[in-house]
Protein backbone atom coordinates (compact mmCIF):
# COMPACT_ATOMS: atom_id res chain seq x y z
CA UNK A 1 0.00 0.00 0.00
CA UNK A 2 2.79 2.29 0.87
CA UNK A 3 5.23 1.50 -2.16
CA UNK A 4 2.07 1.89 -4.89
CA UNK A 5 1.40 5.13 -2.76
CA UNK A 6 4.99 5.98 -3.09
CA UNK A 7 5.13 5.24 -7.25
CA UNK A 8 1.99 7.11 -7.45
CA UNK A 9 3.35 10.21 -5.96
CA UNK A 10 6.80 10.04 -7.72
CA UNK A 11 4.97 9.88 -10.93
CA UNK A 12 3.33 12.72 -10.54
CA UNK A 13 6.14 14.69 -9.23
CA UNK A 14 7.71 13.44 -12.65
CA UNK A 15 4.85 15.13 -14.52
CA UNK A 16 5.36 18.29 -13.08
CA UNK A 17 8.70 18.54 -12.94
CA UNK A 18 8.16 18.03 -16.75
CA UNK A 19 5.75 20.21 -17.24
CA UNK A 20 8.20 22.76 -15.58
CA UNK A 21 10.94 22.03 -17.30
CA UNK A 22 8.94 22.64 -20.50
CA UNK A 23 7.76 26.15 -19.37
CA UNK A 24 11.02 27.10 -18.52
CA UNK A 25 13.15 26.15 -21.92
CA UNK A 26 10.48 28.06 -23.66
CA UNK A 27 10.81 31.08 -22.52
CA UNK A 28 15.03 30.18 -21.62
CA UNK A 29 16.58 28.06 -24.68
CA UNK A 30 15.74 30.73 -27.46
CA UNK A 31 16.23 34.02 -25.70
CA UNK A 32 20.16 32.26 -24.22
CA UNK A 33 21.17 31.27 -28.01
CA UNK A 34 19.93 34.68 -29.72
CA UNK A 35 21.83 36.03 -27.34
CA UNK A 36 24.52 33.85 -28.04
CA UNK A 37 24.48 33.84 -31.58
CA UNK A 38 25.59 36.03 -34.47
CA UNK A 39 23.23 38.82 -35.29
CA UNK A 40 23.55 37.76 -39.46
CA UNK A 41 22.16 34.28 -38.11
CA UNK A 42 19.41 32.82 -40.41
CA UNK A 43 16.21 32.14 -38.63
CA UNK A 44 16.24 28.29 -39.96
CA UNK A 45 19.64 28.29 -38.02
CA UNK A 46 18.69 29.55 -35.03
CA UNK A 47 15.86 27.84 -34.85
CA UNK A 48 17.00 24.27 -35.10
CA UNK A 49 19.76 25.32 -32.74
CA UNK A 50 16.59 26.20 -30.38
CA UNK A 51 15.37 22.56 -31.07
CA UNK A 52 18.80 20.81 -30.08
CA UNK A 53 19.27 22.81 -27.03
CA UNK A 54 16.08 21.54 -25.99
CA UNK A 55 15.81 18.41 -26.83
CA UNK A 56 19.18 18.03 -24.99
CA UNK A 57 17.82 19.84 -21.52
CA UNK A 58 15.23 17.38 -21.75
CA UNK A 59 17.31 14.49 -22.66
CA UNK A 60 19.26 15.66 -19.32
CA UNK A 61 16.47 16.62 -16.95
CA UNK A 62 15.18 12.69 -18.00
CA UNK A 63 18.04 11.27 -16.98
CA UNK A 64 17.96 13.13 -13.80
CA UNK A 65 14.73 12.16 -12.83
CA UNK A 66 15.29 8.52 -13.31
CA UNK A 67 18.47 8.36 -11.11
CA UNK A 68 16.66 10.90 -8.38
CA UNK A 69 13.25 10.55 -8.98
CA UNK A 70 12.98 6.74 -7.96
CA UNK A 71 11.56 4.77 -5.29
CA UNK A 72 14.71 3.64 -3.39
CA UNK A 73 15.76 7.13 -3.02
CA UNK A 74 12.11 8.34 -2.17
CA UNK A 75 12.33 5.95 0.84
CA UNK A 76 15.87 6.49 1.99
CA UNK A 77 15.06 10.18 2.10
CA UNK A 78 12.09 9.66 3.92
CA UNK A 79 13.29 7.26 6.62
CA UNK A 80 16.01 9.74 7.16
CA UNK A 81 13.77 12.83 7.35
CA UNK A 82 11.46 10.80 9.60
CA UNK A 83 14.36 9.89 12.02
CA UNK A 84 15.55 13.28 12.18
CA UNK A 85 11.87 13.96 12.95
CA UNK A 86 11.73 11.72 15.82
CA UNK A 87 15.33 12.60 16.96
CA UNK A 88 14.16 16.01 17.60
CA UNK A 89 11.12 15.42 19.55
CA UNK A 90 13.09 12.79 21.63
CA UNK A 91 15.83 15.88 22.23
CA UNK A 92 13.20 18.30 23.37
CA UNK A 93 11.39 15.70 25.58
CA UNK A 94 15.09 15.22 27.39
CA UNK A 95 16.62 19.00 26.84
CA UNK A 96 15.46 19.83 30.30
CA UNK A 97 15.88 17.65 33.21
CA UNK A 98 12.80 17.06 35.48
CA UNK A 99 13.38 19.04 38.72
CA UNK A 100 9.91 17.62 40.12
CA UNK A 101 10.23 14.16 42.05
CA UNK A 102 7.99 11.30 41.05
CA UNK A 103 5.30 10.11 44.69
CA UNK A 104 7.77 7.87 46.55
CA UNK A 105 11.11 9.01 44.88
CA UNK A 106 12.88 8.29 42.06
CA UNK A 107 13.65 4.82 43.09
CA UNK A 108 12.06 2.37 46.00
CA UNK A 109 15.51 2.18 47.54
CA UNK A 110 16.63 5.26 49.24
CA UNK A 111 19.98 5.07 51.62
CA UNK A 112 19.63 8.04 54.49
CA UNK A 113 23.47 7.45 55.27
CA UNK A 114 24.90 8.41 51.87
CA UNK A 115 25.40 12.45 51.19
CA UNK A 116 22.95 14.84 50.18
CA UNK A 117 23.04 16.26 46.86
CA UNK A 118 23.20 19.47 48.57
CA UNK A 119 26.03 18.72 50.44
CA UNK A 120 27.67 17.16 47.28
CA UNK A 121 27.02 20.38 45.05
CA UNK A 122 28.27 22.57 47.97
CA UNK A 123 31.51 20.70 48.36
CA UNK A 124 32.05 20.56 44.56
CA UNK A 125 31.61 24.45 44.62
CA UNK A 126 34.39 24.56 47.51
CA UNK A 127 37.01 22.37 45.70
CA UNK A 128 36.29 24.58 42.41
CA UNK A 129 36.70 27.84 44.16
CA UNK A 130 39.94 26.25 46.10
CA UNK A 131 41.77 25.42 42.70
CA UNK A 132 41.13 28.55 41.61
CA UNK A 133 42.41 30.82 44.71
CA UNK A 134 45.37 28.17 45.64
CA UNK A 135 45.22 25.33 43.65
CA UNK A 136 48.74 23.98 45.40
CA UNK A 137 46.58 23.22 48.42
CA UNK A 138 43.91 20.91 46.63
CA UNK A 139 43.85 17.03 48.15
CA UNK A 140 44.12 13.99 45.38
CA UNK A 141 42.72 11.85 48.41
CA UNK A 142 40.17 14.23 49.17
CA UNK A 143 38.47 14.65 45.75
CA UNK A 144 38.41 10.99 45.27
CA UNK A 145 35.77 10.46 48.65
CA UNK A 146 33.95 13.83 47.26
CA UNK A 147 33.57 11.74 43.76
CA UNK A 148 33.01 8.36 45.74
CA UNK A 149 30.28 10.22 47.74
CA UNK A 150 29.07 11.64 44.50
CA UNK A 151 28.77 8.62 43.19
CA UNK A 152 26.77 6.87 45.97
CA UNK A 153 24.16 9.68 45.76
CA UNK A 154 23.42 9.42 42.73
CA UNK A 155 22.59 5.82 43.21
CA UNK A 156 21.69 5.27 46.60
CA UNK A 157 19.68 8.26 47.09
CA UNK A 158 15.82 8.36 46.04
CA UNK A 159 15.70 12.22 46.76
CA UNK A 160 17.87 12.98 44.02
CA UNK A 161 16.04 14.48 40.81
CA UNK A 162 17.46 14.67 37.10
CA UNK A 163 17.61 18.44 37.65
CA UNK A 164 20.01 17.80 41.01
CA UNK A 165 21.56 14.99 39.27
CA UNK A 166 22.63 17.14 35.94
CA UNK A 167 24.27 20.12 38.16
CA UNK A 168 26.17 17.66 40.10
CA UNK A 169 27.39 15.95 36.86
CA UNK A 170 28.25 19.06 34.50
CA UNK A 171 29.85 20.82 37.70
CA UNK A 172 32.03 17.83 37.79
CA UNK A 173 33.27 18.24 34.09
CA UNK A 174 34.00 21.92 35.33
CA UNK A 175 35.72 20.70 38.11
CA UNK A 176 37.75 18.37 35.65
CA UNK A 177 38.95 21.09 33.05
CA UNK A 178 40.06 23.04 36.24
CA UNK A 179 42.09 19.98 37.72
CA UNK A 180 43.46 19.72 34.24
CA UNK A 181 44.51 23.67 34.11
CA UNK A 182 45.68 24.36 37.38
CA UNK A 183 46.47 20.95 38.89
CA UNK A 184 47.25 18.50 36.31
CA UNK A 185 48.82 16.36 38.42
CA UNK A 186 45.76 15.26 39.73
CA UNK A 187 43.68 13.45 37.32
CA UNK A 188 46.38 11.01 36.34
CA UNK A 189 46.62 9.34 39.80
CA UNK A 190 45.17 6.06 40.12
CA UNK A 191 41.57 5.60 40.10
CA UNK A 192 40.88 9.37 39.51
CA UNK A 193 38.96 9.38 35.89
CA UNK A 194 37.14 5.92 36.54
CA UNK A 195 35.69 8.01 39.67
CA UNK A 196 34.75 10.95 37.47
CA UNK A 197 33.25 8.94 35.06
CA UNK A 198 31.18 6.48 37.78
CA UNK A 199 29.03 9.92 38.69
CA UNK A 200 29.22 10.90 34.46
CA UNK A 201 27.45 7.68 34.02
CA UNK A 202 24.62 9.13 36.45
CA UNK A 203 23.50 11.87 33.95
CA UNK A 204 19.94 11.33 33.24
CA UNK A 205 20.45 11.29 29.97
CA UNK A 206 22.91 9.89 27.28
CA UNK A 207 26.47 11.46 28.32
CA UNK A 208 27.27 12.38 24.60
CA UNK A 209 24.52 15.55 25.81
CA UNK A 210 26.41 15.95 28.75
CA UNK A 211 29.90 16.58 26.27
CA UNK A 212 28.09 18.38 23.55
CA UNK A 213 29.87 21.57 24.16
CA UNK A 214 33.27 19.56 24.68
CA UNK A 215 35.20 21.82 22.67
CA UNK A 216 33.03 24.77 22.72
CA UNK A 217 35.17 28.63 23.40
CA UNK A 218 34.64 28.67 27.20
CA UNK A 219 36.64 25.50 27.49
CA UNK A 220 39.47 26.39 25.05
CA UNK A 221 39.90 29.45 26.70
CA UNK A 222 39.92 28.28 29.76
CA UNK A 223 42.24 25.62 28.64
CA UNK A 224 44.49 28.11 27.38
CA UNK A 225 44.74 30.28 30.63
CA UNK A 226 47.53 27.29 31.70
CA UNK A 227 51.69 27.88 32.21
CA UNK A 228 52.39 25.71 30.00
CA UNK A 229 50.57 25.19 27.28
CA UNK A 230 51.92 22.23 25.33
CA UNK A 231 51.59 19.70 28.60
CA UNK A 232 48.01 21.57 29.81
CA UNK A 233 46.61 20.60 26.25
CA UNK A 234 48.81 16.97 26.21
CA UNK A 235 46.30 16.52 29.13
CA UNK A 236 43.90 17.84 27.90
CA UNK A 237 43.97 15.60 24.54
CA UNK A 238 44.48 12.18 26.95
CA UNK A 239 41.31 13.59 29.17
CA UNK A 240 39.32 13.22 25.91
CA UNK A 241 40.83 9.94 24.58
CA UNK A 242 39.64 8.33 27.68
CA UNK A 243 36.28 9.51 26.99
CA UNK A 244 36.13 8.31 24.06
CA UNK A 245 37.44 5.02 24.59
CA UNK A 246 35.04 4.43 27.81
CA UNK A 247 32.27 5.93 25.51
CA UNK A 248 31.14 8.68 27.71
CA UNK A 249 32.01 10.47 24.47
CA UNK A 250 30.87 9.06 21.41
CA UNK A 251 33.58 9.26 18.16
CA UNK A 252 30.66 10.78 15.95
CA UNK A 253 30.02 13.30 18.57
CA UNK A 254 33.88 14.78 19.04
CA UNK A 255 34.50 14.12 15.46
CA UNK A 256 31.90 16.16 14.59
CA UNK A 257 32.57 19.29 17.64
CA UNK A 258 36.67 18.80 16.00
CA UNK A 259 35.69 19.42 12.96
CA UNK A 260 33.11 21.95 13.51
CA UNK A 261 35.73 24.09 15.56
CA UNK A 262 37.40 25.30 12.18
CA UNK A 263 34.24 26.34 10.71
CA UNK A 264 34.45 29.76 13.30
CA UNK A 265 37.53 32.28 13.29
CA UNK A 266 40.25 31.89 15.57
CA UNK A 267 43.66 33.68 16.30
CA UNK A 268 46.75 31.71 15.13
CA UNK A 269 47.24 30.82 18.67
CA UNK A 270 44.40 29.22 19.41
CA UNK A 271 44.26 27.30 15.89
CA UNK A 272 47.93 25.96 16.51
CA UNK A 273 47.00 24.46 20.49
CA UNK A 274 44.03 23.28 18.95
CA UNK A 275 45.69 21.38 16.56
CA UNK A 276 48.55 20.55 18.75
CA UNK A 277 45.49 18.87 20.77
CA UNK A 278 43.87 17.05 18.21
CA UNK A 279 47.34 15.92 17.62
CA UNK A 280 47.50 14.60 20.76
CA UNK A 281 44.91 12.70 20.94
CA UNK A 282 45.03 10.56 17.70
CA UNK A 283 48.55 9.70 19.66
CA UNK A 284 46.51 8.75 22.78
CA UNK A 285 43.92 7.11 21.11
CA UNK A 286 46.35 4.99 19.37
CA UNK A 287 48.04 3.83 22.46
CA UNK A 288 44.30 3.40 24.10
CA UNK A 289 43.86 0.58 21.53
CA UNK A 290 41.44 2.92 19.54
CA UNK A 291 40.95 2.64 15.88
CA UNK A 292 42.30 5.75 14.11
CA UNK A 293 40.24 5.05 10.98
CA UNK A 294 37.16 6.16 12.68
CA UNK A 295 38.63 9.60 12.84
CA UNK A 296 39.25 9.84 8.97
CA UNK A 297 37.82 13.33 8.75
CA UNK A 298 39.03 13.98 11.58
CA UNK A 299 42.56 13.38 10.27
CA UNK A 300 42.21 15.37 6.93
CA UNK A 301 41.67 18.46 8.73
CA UNK A 302 44.84 17.82 10.40
CA UNK A 303 47.02 17.25 7.41
CA UNK A 304 45.63 20.45 6.32
CA UNK A 305 45.94 22.65 9.75
CA UNK A 306 48.76 21.20 10.55
CA UNK A 307 51.79 21.33 8.58
CA UNK A 308 53.88 19.06 10.42
CA UNK A 309 51.79 16.00 10.17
Amino acid sequence: MVSQQMQNHLLALREKCSKEVSCIMKEKVPASIENLLAIDTLKETTSACVSVTTKMCKDRVKQWMITQLNTNIFAKEFNVTTQKFLDQNNQQLVDKPVFALPPGGKSKTHNEDCKSAANILERIRVVSVDILESAKDVNGDSLKILLQEAAETLNNRCDVSDSIASCICTSLVDLALLLIVYRSDIMPQDNMMQLFMAVWKCYYTNTDNLFKNFLCQRNVMLIAQGCNDKEIWSNFARFAAILVKENIVSCSNFETQCTGFYKKEWDQVTLSNVSLFLKKFVEYHKMLGGDPSKFALLLEFLSEYCEDL
